[in-house]
This record gives C-alpha cells, structure tokens and sequence, in this order.
C-alpha cells in the first residue's frame, strides 16, 4: 500500500488516541480537584465534553466513548450520563459499535443537571447533552491493481500492488490473491513473463471475498535482427525437393523461436517453395528463395538441374515393316525413380541403313529384307528395338503397273512389267481382277475413280490399289468426287495414296449405292493414307464392313454446318482404326442417320482434334468407341443421342472441348467407363436414360498429363487415372499398343502406364 495511506493511517489513530488519554486526564483532574479541594465551589453543569471529539470506523468496529461536565467556572467534574448513536449502537457505558452504512453520524452523551437560576432560589432539573462525530467508511467496495497496464519481455519481472477502496471512496489496504496469464506471478505480485509474444492479464482477488480488479500485461518479443537460411546454396534435379530451413535471431545473435516465417521464390517456373520452406525444382536454372520474418530477410540459392536420364524405353520393342513401308518408334526417357522425362534430346540410329533407316524422328522406313536394331540414345543411356524388314508379299495375283510416264498403249500383260507401266489409273484398274495390285508409282493423277474399281471376292483376294513403296502418290481430280464406291462395289483396298479434293466439288470418297440401297458398296478398306480438302464430307459412308486404317483426314468442309464433317458414317460394321482426324470444319466424325440403322461400328485408337465438334456416337445400336484422344474441339467432345442405343464410351482422354461428354435424351443404355476428362466446359451430362456410368474420372482432378499442350496425354506418376480403372475385355491393349493392365487395374483414359 501507498506510503502516505500507511501515514495518514497511523496519524489518525495516534490521534485518536491522544484524545482519548487528553479527555481522561482531564478528567481525572477534575476529579482529583473537585474530590480533593477543600472548598469546591457550587458551581452548576453547563456543558457536556464527549471524547474522542470525531472518530473514523470501518463497520463493525468498536470505540469507547467517554463524556465528563464542565461548570460554569470551568472546572470538569464527572457525569453519569445516558448515550444515543446514530450510524451504529451504543452500550450505556459509551461503546459504539458502527453499522454497514457509510456517512458521517453524531454519539450524543445526555446528563440531568441543577439548575440555580430558579424563581424564590429553588434548585431546578433539567439537561445538558454533548456530542462527538463518527466517521463510517462503509464496506470495501473496489480492489485496485496497480499499475493498470505493463509491458514485459519473455521472462521478464514486474512488481504488482493492490488496495481496496471503501464504499466512501478512502483507499485502504486489502488482502489479495494474485493469478496471471501468459507467466507466472507470486503471492506478492511478482509477474514473469512467458515465452510467448501477446496481451494477457494479472488479477487480484480480495482474499476471502469475490472483489477482483485486473490489470492488463503485454508480452513483446525480442525484435528479429537477422534471418538466416539453412543451407546458403543446394541443388536439386528436375521434380526432386529439398528442405530449406530459417532460424530468426535477435540483436546478439540468440535464436528466437516461435517466430512466424514466410516462403517466397524469385522464379516460380524454375523453383517452388512451400510454406514449411520445402524446394521443388521444376525447371533447370537457378532461383533464390528468400525467409522472412518481421521485415529481416535470409536467402538460399538453388540451383535446378534435370534429373539425368536413367532408362531409355522403344515402343514397340520388336516390329516387323514391310519394303518400302514405315513406322513411328518413340522413346520414353525415365529417371532412376522411373519418373516420366520430358524435354530431353533424343537421337536415333540403325545398325543397317540399308535394311532400316531412321528419321530424326524416329520414323523407321523398311528398305531390304533383314533384321536391323534401331537405337535411341540420350544423355549416354539407350534403348533399342528389333524390326524385322520383310519383302512385299507376292501378290495373290498379277500386279499391274502405273506411271505418269507409262504408256495406256501396252497391254496388261505388259503393265504387269514395271518397265512398261499403265500410263492413267483408269486404263490400268481395267486390267484387275481378284487378288491383282495397281502399284502406282510416284506421282499426281488428275483422275478420280467412279464407280470403276473392279470388286474381289474376299479378304484374301481383293483389288488393290497401292503407292509404289516409298514414292508419294497424289489424287487431285476435278470432279464430283475422288473416289466414288457403289454398285455392290466390294474387298477393295486403297493403300496409301493421297486423296486431295481441292478441286473436287462434293466429298473426297463416298462410298454408297445407286437407286437401290440393296447395291450399297460393302467392305472397302482404305489405310495409311491422306483425305483433304473436300468441299463437304472427307469421307461418306452408306455401306457396311468397311475399314478406315491409319487415316489423316483433315481440312474437309468449306463452311461448318452439320453436313460437311471429316467423316460421316451412316452404315453398319464399319471401322476407325489409328486415325487422325483434325481441322474438319463441323464433326471430326459422325456416326448418324436420320432413319436410323447405324449400328455396330467401332472407332478405336484415333486422335480427334482441333475440328468445330469431336465425336458422334448416334441413331443406331451397338455402336463404340475406344482407347481415342478426343482433344481441342471448340464444342462437343463426345456425343451419344439422336435414338441412339447400347453405345459403349471406353477409355477415352478427353481434353479441352467446349464439354466433355454428353448423352443427350436419345440415348438409351450406354455404358460410359474408364473415361478421363479434363478442362472441357461440362465434364459429363447425362440426359438419356438407363446410362451405366463408372469408374471415370471427370473434370475434378488433375490426370497430371506429360504435356496436354503437346499434345502428349500419357499421364505421369501419382495421376489419379491410374490403376483406378475397370477391366474390359473389349480393350485389351492402349492407344500406343500397350498391354493392359500394367499395375494393379487398368489405367483410365487412352493410355496404360
């Protein structure tokens, strides 16, 4: 308690006491004169002296009252006398005990006296009172903490008090118990501070009472003077994670803990930090990462490089070619945790160019019969695959010969020499028959092929039609059409020409019948060749059991409506087989007919990109698609509707449509499964009705591609396509060929890995 309350405190009663002691001698000499002086006078009471004059209590507290006369003459004489209070009670021999009530009250002291004044001298009675004053502080009514407010450090001292104040507004002293928050305090007000920065409180609480009074304590930290980072500099590869760590310290360089830091790199593209001050090299190249915490900075610098190449994988591994024809081997580079590398050189090799020669690229052209190793090598690691080149097989019967240089004069006996060819397709083809070739040597024909091209009888003994092996072959009449089937037309095969209609004022090839749809032209297989540049469809198809191998159908539509597309089947028992279909100015392919009847047919392994819509699947039964990269088309992705029925939408990778895929309300038990689709408006929409739809993977989770805008939808490790997958006897293999399943189920989308 304060200094001068303690003072103030004893002076008062030093006083009271004074007074007291001052009254009874008084008194007592009064009565030592009036009992012992010889002749005291007869002098009467005129004034009552009550002692202590004025008194301060507390409730409850007690004080002896005292009261003597006083004469006429001023001598003190002793008094018997009757006591009244106000405030409090008081006994018959003046011990006033004060109530609860604070104020200022009067004890008054009463004594019947002589009066001398009396008519014919006759002593009379009457009073004489006098009073002292009590001074009633009340109860306490307010413990007081001081200070009110302090600022410490982590483990830091302050000293605290406390005092009450009573209900009259005195401060007097009071017993307490102290508590705190954030540290710790003694029983005599001691604060320490804790460890942690932040506002807590002292309380004290009036011992045995509920009266407490609060005194608020901010704990600062010690200000951060450095940040340093730990390691200064590392390196990491390509993918790979390092943790950095920041220790802020103060002035004298003493760690501080419980310091919040914050994580940022200079170049995002190249380094990623996290929040716990984890790296992950993204690109090779060097970027600075740079703690912070209460505006002090550290930094470390990173250097990326990529992780070095630790397998090399040629896919296929084994192949077999045949003279003159070609196929695309590819690479896949993985690092010593068998994460997918992208963005590494690759060079190619033969062991015999003469058997097998191989392009930057690595498009492998047969060129004698034998067996050669191609070899793909980067960074110093290699992978290899075995092709076997095998001569053309003899036809199963006579092939005939045409050249732009040949002469329509010979005969086909002749033509069946290469050195005295046919000179025009349509003189040649009079010379097939079943199971006979038209190898046509490299060159443009002006000529289109109507209805002319003699039919085979099977598989094993069809027409043919053949670019000479290695000499680029090109259609480009100005008619109606390129190639136009009917008539029963039937097991003709088109093998590797390039069919442009640039000239050509309807579709590119129409396969169809005349007057009667009992003549359609059936089983016409047409393979690794070029279809461009028609007016309305690449290819239209009325017939049944045709096939569409290895096809680049492309730029075919001179304006977008939903009668010009890539390709435009309205037959049965067709096949899309490793096609490419792109730049179409409405359907890269439809699968429709508005009577209907279009069912069973298959699109499989075929890349459908950058045309207005993707895939129809519509207006028959049965009819699927599979293992297809349905990628970039402004609008629809996948399409099933318009009566259509028991479609099946297998294991497709759908990416960046105007949606992905939509079954519209013609559409009546389909089966969607193992489906990814990413980035493409409305992942899936299903309006039609008893849809089995499973095991998909829509728009919410990243199939983590290698390189979506390379167009390289294989999927890297820790994608969520993988292994969550349904087994499905209709998809025995992937887009590249690939066995499935490789893991523990099949891979979503068109790629296993």
């Amino acid at each position: 308690m304060p200094f001068t309350f303690k003072l103030s405190k004893r002076l008062a009663l030093m006083k009271a006491s004074l007074a007291v002691a001052a009254a009874l001698l008084a008194v007592a000499c009064e009565r030592i004169q009036h009992v012992t002086g010889p002749s005291q006078p007869s002098s009467p009471v005129v004034q009552i002296v009550v002692a202590p004059d004025t008194v301060t209590l507390d409730p409850y507290q007690s004080r002896q009252f005292l009261a003597y006369g006083r004469t006429q003459a001023g001598d003190s004489v002793a008094l018997a006398p009757s006591w009244s209070a106000q405030g409090g009670t008081i006994t018959s021999s003046g011990l006033y005990t004060a109530d609860t009530i604070a104020g200022t009250y009067q004890v008054t002291a009463t004594a019947p006296v002589t009066a001398t004044n009396t008519p014919a001298g006759t002593p009379a009675s009457t009073t004489v009172s006098g009073s002292s004053q009590v001074r009633n502080r009340g109860p306490l009514k307010q413990v007081i903490v001081t200070p009110i407010a302090a600022s410490v450090l982590p483990g830091g001292n302050r000293q605290f008090a406390a005092y009450g104040k009573r209900a009259n507004g005195d401060s007097v002293p009071v017993s307490v118990a102290y508590s705190a928050t954030g540290g710790t305090i003694s029983a005599a007000g001691l604060y320490t501070g804790g460890q942690s920065a932040g506002s807590y409180r002292v309380i004290a609480t009036q011992s045995g009472g509920t009266l407490a009074d609060t005194a608020a304590v901010t704990i600062t930290n010690v200000p951060v003077a450095s940040v340093t980072v730990s390691p200064t500099t590392a390196s990491v590869t390509v993918g790979a994670t390092t943790l950095l760590t920041a220790t802020p310290k103060d002035s004298n360089g003493t760690p501080l803990s419980g310091r919040t830091v914050t994580w940022v790199s200079s170049n995002t593209a190249l380094a990623t930090v996290s929040a716990s001050g984890l790296v992950t090299g993204v690109a090779a190249g060097s970027a600075t990462i740079t703690a912070t915490s209460e505006g002090k900075n550290g930094t470390s610098v990173i250097s990326v490089t990529n992780a070095p190449v630790a397998t090399v994988t040629v896919t296929p591994a084994v192949a077999s070619i045949l003279v003159g024809a070609t196929l695309q081997l590819t690479a896949t580079l993985r690092d010593s945790a068998g994460n997918l590398l992208t963005g590494r050189s690759v060079t190619w090799a033969t062991s015999d160019a003469a058997l097998a020669a191989v392009s930057a690229t690595g498009l492998v052209t047969g060129g004698a019969a034998g067996l050669a190793t191609i070899t793909a090598t980067s960074e110093g690691k290699s992978g290899t695959a075995a092709i076997t080149v095998t001569a053309l097989p003899p036809p199963s019967g006579a092939t005939v010969y045409v050249a732009p240089a040949g002469n329509d004069a010979v005969s086909c006996a002749q033509a069946q020499n290469i050195a005295t060819p046919k000179q025009t397709l349509n003189n040649a083809i009079g010379c097939l028959t079943p199971g006979t070739t038209l190898l046509i040597r490299g060159g443009t024909y002006a000529e289109a092929l109507l209805d002319n091209i003699p039919s085979g009888t099977s598989w094993t003994a069809p027409v043919t039609l053949k670019a000479y092996p290695g000499e680029p072959v090109t259609l480009r009449p100005s008619a109606s059409w390129v190639l136009h089937f009917q008539n029963s037309q039937s097991y003709i095969v088109i093998d590797g020409l390039i069919l442009d209609a640039a000239n050509v004022s309807i579709d590119a090839v129409k396969i169809t019948y005349g007057s009667n749809p009992a003549t359609v032209a059936h089983h016409i297989r047409i393979q690794n060749s070029e279809i461009k540049n028609a007016a309305w469809q690449g290819v239209l198809v009325d017939g049944h059991d045709n096939e569409f191998i290895n096809l680049s159908v492309h730029n075919n539509g001179a304006v977008a409506d939903n009668l010009r597309h890539g390709m435009y089947i309205e037959g049965s028992n067709n096949l899309v087989d490793r096609c490419d279909l792109f730049s179409n100015s409405t359907w890269g392919i439809q699968f429709y007919n508005t009577t209907g009847g279009t069912n069973n047919n298959t699109i499989r392994n075929t890349k459908i990109h950058g045309n207005a819509k993707g895939l129809v699947l519509g207006s028959g039964s049965g009819n699927t698609g599979y293992n297809n990269l349905i990628y970039n088309n402004s609008a629809e992705g996948v399409d099933v509707d318009y009566g259509a029925s028991n479609t099946a939408v297998f294991n497709n990778t759908i990416y960046n449509n105007g949606y992905g895929i939509y079954l519209g309300s013609g559409s009546t038990n389909a089966t969607v499964r193992n489906n990814v689709v990413w980035q493409s408006g409305t992942a899936y929409s299903d309006g039609g009705s008893a849809t089995t739809q499973d095991h998909n993977l829509w728009g919410t989770a990243d199939p983590l591609f290698v390189n979506a805008a390379a167009g390289d939808f294989h999927t890297q490790l820790g994608s969520p396509a993988i292994d969550t997958g349904a087994t499905l006897s209709l998809v025995p293999t992937d887009l590249d060929g690939v066995t499935r399943q490789q893991g523990t189920a099949y891979d979503m989308g068109a790629f296993e890995r």
